[in-house]
């Protein structure tokens, strides 16, 4: 199995939500549609930053997740067709070609060696200062595997964990997926990002906060809406879309 959270900015205009509510009004296609790709879970989290929305999607495969992901852009089947348009439309993304520039890549997953169960999830996107991109991937690969790092998700209620990296024409991001009791709770405490990753994610002048305090930081200043962590979502798991109520991500 392969497991990633791939992001995608939504473009000026346009409402993610009309995905998910397409998908959610032809189950049967839908699940058929992931069935034939290999994909065996899939979630997707809508979030409101001062640079624009984003898509955070995370993918769960019987097999390679970027080549079930491929699938999706087939011509074969009537949601298939539907999602390659709808896609170009309001993520700017080919579904029908390979994703341009390096492939994503999972840099770090962590499942808690005592098998709580799937629970609840939750996923965010944050930039990458540039030239930064080594260093990250260094913290991860090593504060991951630490026995503390387990003891830190568990006093979180946190039972995964995964970061992806993802090139884009605007730098290097990372996608991260949290699954627990309740992640976004996880996500507070946590403050977004691991401590050690604070000094190479990208900001604006609050450099001590980690990315997403530094976007509510941002929306704060502007008067906007606070929620970052909490605001409107999709959550799309195996066997049909649920859209749970806000601000809570319901369970799958």
């Amino acid at each position: 199995m392969s497991r990633m959270a791939l992001t995608f900015p939504v473009l000026p205009g346009k409402d993610a939500r009309d995905i998910a509510n397409e998908l959610k009004s032809r189950p049967r296609e839908y699940e058929e549609s992931r069935r034939r790709a290999g994909i065996t879970m899939e979630r997707a989290y809508l979030q409101h930053t001062p640079m624009g929305d984003y898509v955070t999607a995370y993918l769960e495969g019987e097999g390679d997740v970027l080549e079930a992901f491929g699938k999706l852009g087939s011509p074969d089947l009537a949601i298939d067709r539907y999602m390659a348009k709808a896609a170009k439309e309001i993520h700017g993304a080919d579904f029908t070609q390979p994703m341009p520039g390096p492939a994503p890549e999972t840099v770090a997953a962590w499942i808690d060696p005592a098998g709580k169960g799937r629970g609840r999830g939750m996923a965010l996107c944050a930039p990458l200062a540039p030239g930064a991109t080594e260093r990250a991937r260094a913290f991860v690969a090593d504060a991951y595997h630490r026995d503390e790092f387990t003891a830190s998700r568990r006093r979180l209620h946190v039972s995964e964990e995964l970061l992806t990296l993802q090139s884009t024409p605007q730098g290097d991001i990372v996608g991260l997926y949290i699954e627990g009791d309740d992640p976004a709770a996880g996500q507070r405490r946590l403050r977004c990002i691991p401590g050690p990753l604070r000094p190479v994610v990208q900001g604006g002048t609050d450099e001590d906060l980690p990315a997403g305090d530094r976007l509510v930081q941002a929306r704060r200043r502007r008067g906007g809406d606070l929620r970052l962590d909490q605001g409107r979502r999709s959550e799309l798991g195996q066997g049909g879309l649920r859209q749970p109520a806000d601000p809570q991500v319901g369970p799958r």
